[in-house]
């Protein structure tokens, strides 16, 4: 499986992990608010550094490419496309929202990451925890509004929500299924989904956002 870095920009903080055959060796989280450009670097300076580890070690890097924030998923594709491009290594595009589901590894469980969209609209998909281990889609990844994800959720059993920022969302104060909060797309996850799927990875120059809607303008 060789050594896999994975990038998440994609909702407030910047996260970075690293894999080397299937075992993340380290991983760093900073909530850096518009400056994600400007720390990404450095940060993956500062990971390398610290595990006395080279970027010409480096066989993948993983991105995850949303859905979530328009500029942080431009932010992290374009860093990570660029050093594949210089390293001449493949990038793997990975769901934001499964890479949050993963965090929650309980079999037989059913889990629905949920992320602010605008105004009354959500991103949110469905995944149920295998007993194997791993996940199974049980609703495609799209953005709804707050109402119509409520119904889902509350529809569903052995059902536990996992948000970014639980501030921002509302309509889950007061649900009758568990709510946990903070929950990210840590750059460790990220390598590892990546990592196992090294025959879905791409040129540096095609891979894309997973932005679900147009941005936000004006």
């Amino acid at each position: 499986m060789g050594v896999t870095l994975g990038i998440d920009c994609s909702l407030r903080a910047t996260n970075i992990g690293l894999v080397e055959d299937g075992s993340c060796i380290g991983e760093t989280t900073l909530v850096s608010g518009r400056r994600q450009a400007s720390a990404l670097p450095g940060l993956v300076d500062h990971l390398f550094a610290s595990l006395g580890c080279s970027l010409q070690d480096l066989d993948l890097i993983a991105i995850a490419n949303g859905p979530g924030y328009f500029t942080g998923i431009r932010v992290g594709l374009a860093y990570g496309a660029a050093l594949a491009h210089g390293l001449g290594i493949p990038v793997c595009p990975v769901s934001t929202l499964e890479a949050m589901a993963w965090q929650l590894p309980v079999p037989g469980r059913r889990v629905y990451p949920v992320v602010r969209a605008r105004r009354n609209l959500v991103f949110t998909g469905g995944f149920l925890c295998t007993d194997e281990g791993g996940l199974c889609s049980i609703l495609g990844e799209t953005v709804m509004p707050e109402d119509e994800c409520l119904k889902i959720l509350a529809s569903e059993e052995r059902t536990t929500v996992l948000c970014n920022d639980r501030a921002s969302l509302s309509f889950l104060e007061g649900a009758a299924m568990p709510v946990i909060d903070g929950i990210t797309a840590r750059g460790g996850t990220v390598a590892r989904i990546g990592g196992r799927r090294i025959d879905q990875a791409v040129a540096p120059d095609t891979i894309q956002g997973n932005y679900l809607r147009s941005p936000d303008i004006g």
